[in-house]
């Protein structure tokens, strides 16, 4: 049986162009508790810095504090967001 070759798209992004944003899974210890934390995550790919808040949930409030955070974090908005498949970015 002959395996299939891998395809993949090669991305190209120019600074400040792009931004890719989507939801994560944590834990923090909180009072010697452990508790499960939503962590919003937006990454700009040409530099590849990327920002990270912890909340409590995914609620729609969460993901607009979460971008107001990462613009300040990065100190401008990119021209174009992605996102994958997170059902607080539709309405």
């Amino acid at each position: 049986m002959h395996k299939q070759p891998r395809l993949y798209l090669p991305l190209e992004f120019d600074p400040g162009t792009d931004a890719q944003v989507d939801w994560g899974v944590g834990q923090v210890i909180m009072n010697g508790e452990t508790i499960d934390v939503q962590l919003f995550f937006m990454k700009l790919p040409y530099s590849r810095r990327t920002f990270m808040m912890a909340f409590p949930s995914q609620k729609q409030e969460a993901f607009f504090m979460g971008h107001v955070q990462a613009f300040a974090f990065f100190e401008g908005i990119p021209q174009r967001i992605s996102y994958d498949n997170l059902k607080t970015a539709v309405w």
